[in-house]
């Protein structure tokens, strides 16, 4: 799966990619309770609300329709904004309504040195999902927005931030299918 987070957006970004085209199949790596509970403990490092053991065993139906809606709803409005367009209405209270469904307040830890854990009275996936969303909300509001991108390999529908403005695929694998796929057409035309 790789969710691996640079930027101040990749959590929401890499929430948006769990969903992707495969050989021309729509592939959800997030479908079942299982694979959110995998995704979640693949970025949980990433996560300031802790995500004990206990809470990823605990992964339901109702999580892992909550995260599709939300990702659902962080998509809309990523590629809306990514085409120049203002978001629809139903997506901004979408991602809205996820971000204050587990408010959050920092608290001071210590593990050798001082550390912010972020807590919630909510259960810890729902408070994971709310820092998602709000992660995406400070995105589409944050300078970054303009580096958002869909990913122009034909076959693809990940969504990436661009770190060079001449970027146009979310991987090198993405370019490359997509110059060998030019110089096919080109050579047979």
């Amino acid at each position: 799966m790789n969710a691996v987070v640079h930027l101040t957006g990749d959590l929401p970004i890499a929430l948006a990619n769990t969903v992707r085209l495969r050989r021309g199949r729509l592939q959800d790596a997030i479908e079942t309770p299982a694979g959110l509970a995998a995704w979640l403990a693949e970025i949980a490092p990433s996560l300031r609300t802790a995500l004990p053991e206990h809470a990823l065993t605990e992964v339901g139906e109702a999580d892992a329709s909550e995260a599709r809606h939300l990702r659902d709803g962080i998509r809309s409005v990523i590629e809306s904004q990514a085409a120049g367009e203002v978001p629809a209405e139903a997506d901004r209270e979408r991602l809205n309504r996820h971000a204050a469904a587990a408010p959050g307040w920092p608290r001071l830890d210590w593990d050798g040195d001082p550390v912010i854990a972020r807590v919630s009275a909510a259960a810890p996936v729902a408070a994971a999902l709310a820092e998602i969303a709000g992660a995406a909300i400070e995105l589409c509001c944050s300078e970054q927005r303009h580096l958002l991108s869909a990913c122009a390999a034909p076959d693809c529908i990940r969504l990436f931030a661009k770190t060079d403005p001449r970027r146009k695929w979310c991987s090198p694998d993405c370019g490359n299918r997509a110059r060998v796929n030019r110089h096919y057409r080109n050579r047979n035309a």
